[in-house]
């Protein structure tokens, strides 16, 4: 028990050492930008079935629809791509 512990801990600090040293060598991350994208990854149906094929084409639908109402409510901070465009 207490070797995963270690571990866990040892990891924990090499992990922020070198974060430490990536800030320092390469600087201050570029800031975010003004807007997000979105992306919405089309659903893709197991099987032959046709009737799960337009299923996964409308989910991915109404996601997509969902989110850009969801960001147009929010002041419009982000940006949606549905999956037929992307």
């Amino acid at each position: 028990m207490w070797l995963k512990t270690a571990v866990a801990g040892l990891s924990l600090v090499a992990l922020g050492s070198l974060a430490w040293l990536g800030v320092r060598l390469l600087g201050a991350p570029p800031p975010l930008p003004d807007r997000l994208t979105l992306g919405v990854v089309p659903f893709n149906a197991a099987g032959g079935d046709a009737t799960l094929r337009v299923f996964a084409a409308g989910l991915s639908e109404n996601l997509a629809d969902d989110l850009a109402l969801i960001a147009q409510q929010d002041r419009g901070i982000a940006w949606v791509v549905p999956a037929d465009e992307a």
